[in-house]
């Protein structure tokens, strides 16, 4: 039977360039009829652009933005699972009330990602104002209001000056937002898909469509946001990972082409 191998690609798949020793690994194991592909807090554009112009190594899928969206290695979209940025949030709507509340913890300008489409919203914008958004890929006529656009949406995203503000905050939007959305903290960034859903979550759903067995799955990652699969899954941290990845993992690896190894001697 087909095996999986789900990867984080900054910090695990990347560590300091990718050494011809794994590129070679990931081909081997794709040969035999294996899946190989990438889990990443990034959204569509930051990930299958960029991979698919990297000629160093090939993929099967991209699971984007912490497994809410999956594409093949043609650029579709398999699935995605959104949240609703229009429902009631106390006095305002969701997404209003996110880049609002994000804006106050931590000073910076959040992503947020619509399907092919990432727009970043500037702090001194909260609002939705024309001149706050940076077009990262056309979106077509932006009315004034942006939130407009916003009924639904893949996830958000912000960043803060360090790690240690980084675990406040994204526990606090946690503990306000939890109902709708999920957290989670990638070294000084913030990952927020719609409840439920994370990277180990987004490989049950792409192993499901692909019919391969759970016990068949092996991950590899080295930060945070990657906890998820690292449990569900054989877990495979990396050795320059945080510590909380290799206390949940089954093993420690240098790089992927060890992991590449033991899924095909398992």
């Amino acid at each position: 039977m087909r095996k999986i191998i789900a990867t984080d690609y900054d910090g695990t798949l990347t560590i300091d360039g990718i050494p011809p020793r794994v590129v070679d690994a990931i081909a081997r194991f794709r040969a035999a009829g294996n899946l190989f592909g990438i889990v990443t807090g990034r959204d569509k554009i930051g990930s299958f652009s960029a991979f698919a112009n990297d000629k160093r190594f090939g993929f099967d899928f991209i699971l984007a933005m912490n497994g809410a969206m999956a594409i093949d290695a043609d650029g579709n979209t398999l699935y995605e699972s959104p949240i609703r940025g229009d429902q009631p949030y106390g006095d305002t709507t969701l997404s209003r009330a996110l880049v609002r509340r994000i804006w106050e913890l931590t000073g910076r300008q959040c992503g947020i990602a619509f399907g092919d489409t990432r727009l970043d919203i500037h702090p001194d914008y909260p609002d939705g104002g024309k001149y706050g958004w940076t077009q990262l890929d056309p979106f077509g006529d932006l009315e004034k209001d942006v939130f407009a656009k916003m009924d639904t949406f893949a996830m958000l995203n912000t960043a803060c000056e360090t790690e240690e503000m980084t675990a406040r905050v994204t526990a606090q939007l946690m503990e306000e937002f939890g109902d709708y959305v999920f957290p989670q903290q990638n070294g000084t960034c913030i990952d927020i898909p719609v409840r439920g859903m994370d990277k180990g979550e987004g490989i049950a759903k792409y192993a499901a469509l692909m019919g391969v067995d759970e016990d068949n799955i092996f991950t590899a990652g080295d930060n945070y946001n990657d906890l998820p699969m690292l449990r569900r899954y054989h877990g495979c941290a990396m050795a320059s990972g945080v510590q909380a990845a290799k206390d949940v993992s089954e093993f420690i690896c240098r790089d992927i082409a060890e992991v590449v190894d033991l899924a095909m001697k398992a």
